[in-house]
């Protein structure tokens, strides 16, 4: 339960409550409003700069970082707050919230208090989602198509490097001695497009032709959150040509 105006987070299986700072609760509940989907540009402003107060990334990331911590100390929820890469933040959809108003009153802001519940959570099997990957590629590209017929018959994404909590896997072979050259520039990709692998488990695919492995260029870049259990929760795409 996220309470604005006494600025606590609290759930109905215990009676554990986190007090929250007011930046805190400004964010949560622009988040929750804004649960399809929210840019960064916009909790900047809302959170930081309509308030007086100094607005960067770093201090946004931290405060980001510090709600998911309480989610997860509190409920568990350490996978409600997605990251949207170089866009900004999305609620994981496999919850519910739901806005409760406890009076008619006039609500400043925000809603006055909000409940998370746990929906259905839809399951997808790794070895599909493999093939799924790699069959997009047959329909966006005829250059190395039997390269990719290949790869979609086997479906086997070699894990070649572990980076903080993301598993990096190739949808291709990459010889040993290009190895190190190809990790950095995954690590760079990841970093760039803001993918957060200090709080998400995610199993990166990605596909590079033997010339574009030089100029480091993917062909496919794609993020699948891993569930555990052989199974996914979800994925998409930062980048396919």
């Amino acid at each position: 339960m996220f309470d604005t105006e006494e600025s606590t987070l609290s759930t109905a299986d215990n009676d554990k409550k986190l007090e929250m700072s007011t930046i805190s609760v400004r964010l949560f509940a622009e988040l929750l409003t804004h649960s399809s989907g929210v840019t960064r540009e916009h909790l900047l402003s809302t959170v930081w700069s309509e308030h007086g107060l100094k607005a960067s990334n770093n201090n946004l990331n931290n405060h980001i970082s510090l709600l998911r911590k309480y989610l997860e100390e509190l409920a568990g929820l350490e996978d409600l707050i997605k990251t949207l890469p170089k866009k900004g933040f999305i609620l994981n959809k496999n919850y519910r919230i739901e806005i409760q108003d406890e009076s008619d009153s006039k609500i400043p802001e925000e809603a006055s208090s909000t409940q998370v519940d746990k929906n259905r959570h839809f399951k997808i099997n790794k070895k599909y989602i493999a093939a799924l990957l790699v069959a997009s590629l047959l329909l966006v590209s005829s250059l190395y198509g039997n390269e990719i017929y290949h790869l979609f018959i086997s479906a086997n994404a070699e894990k070649i490097y572990t980076y903080k909590q993301c598993a990096l896997r190739t949808l291709q072979e990459v010889p040993e001695n290009k190895r190190g050259k190809i990790v950095s520039t995954v690590i760079d990709t990841i970093k760039n497009n803001d993918i957060d692998c200090d709080n998400d488990n995610y199993d990166v695919f990605f596909y590079l032709s033997g010339k574009e492995q030089s100029k480091n260029e993917f062909k496919m870049f794609s993020l699948c959150r891993n569930g555990g259990d052989g199974y996914y929760s979800y994925c998409y795409s930062i980048k396919m040509v």
